[in-house]
Order: C-alpha cells, then structure tokens, then sequence
C-alpha cells in the first residue's frame, strides 16, 4: 500500500465509499419494494375485513326482516328484503374471493378456504329461506282453510 502512487489511493479510498453506499442503496430498495408489497396485502386484508363486516351487516337484516316474516301476517316485503339482504351477502363474498385474488398465494389460501365454506352456507341458506317460505305459506293457507270451514260450520249449526 505504501508503493501505490496517491491518485490510486484517492481512487480506492472513493471506490470503496461508493461501493458501500451502493450496497446500501440497493439494500434500501430491495426492503422498500417488499415493506410496499407487505402495506398492499394489508390494504387487501383491510378491505376483505370491510367486506367481511358488510356481510355481517347483511346476514343481519336478513335475520331481522325473517323474524318479522314468522311473527307477522302480512309479511312478504320482508321475506323479499331478507332474500335481498343474503344476496347481497353471498356477492360480497364474491368480492372478497376478488381481493384474495389479488394476494400472494400462500398468504390468500386461508381465504379462499374461508371464502368457499361461506359460499357453501350461502348456497345452503338462500333455498332454505325459500323453502321455510314455501311451507309458511302452505300453513297459512291450510289455516285459513280451517278458518273458513270452521266459520262455515259455526254458520251452518245457528241456522
């Protein structure tokens, strides 16, 4: 080192210096792109958990219009409002296999497992409602068909 005429040593000393800094640049940008990659998956889960909660808010009104259809007489805006309600549940669940989509696809195979059994209950629920419909009105009818023939009868003895 000591033989090296000095405009070598000035050009390793800032060779040096440059190398490190670009070593330190490329470090920086490397664990920016993933540290963004990591902020995306999270807007992705962010926006799946406001989905997520939508749902909830769907499956909701649709157990609060169906406990009105089984206390009330008249009630098929309310059958049609909660039939509405798991419809507009089973397409957000559509939306969230969206986002899942988007997603690195270790990290999305724990929601699309999670998204196929809600699509799964979904699929069950909707008929479900329709048949406790379908039976419900079987009943009223039948009802008022006793009604009727009871009234019928009571008119029948006065006379």
């Amino acid at each position: 080192m000591k033989n090296l005429p000095v405009g070598r040593k000035l050009f390793l000393g800032f060779g040096i210096v440059v190398l490190l800094i670009l070593v330190i640049l490329a470090v920086t940008v490397v664990t920016s792109l993933d540290r963004n990659k990591k902020l995306e998956d999270i807007q992705l889960i962010s926006e799946m958990q406001a989905e997520a909660n939508l749902i909830l808010d769907d499956v909701n009104a649709a157990r609060i219009d169906l406990r009105t259809v089984f206390t009330a007489t008249e009630y098929e805006a309310e059958f049609e409002d909660a039939m509405a309600a798991l419809q507009s549940g089973q397409a957000r669940i559509t939306q969230m296999e969206n986002y899942a989509n988007q997603m690195d696809p270790q990290d999305a195979e724990a929601y699309h497992g999670a998204n196929a059994t809600l699509q799964e209950e979904f699929s069950a629920l909707i008929p479900a409602v329709e048949a406790v419909r379908t039976n419900d009105l079987a009943v009223n009818e039948a009802v008022a068909g006793m009604i009727t023939s009871g009234q019928d009868m009571a008119e029948d003895s006065v006379t």
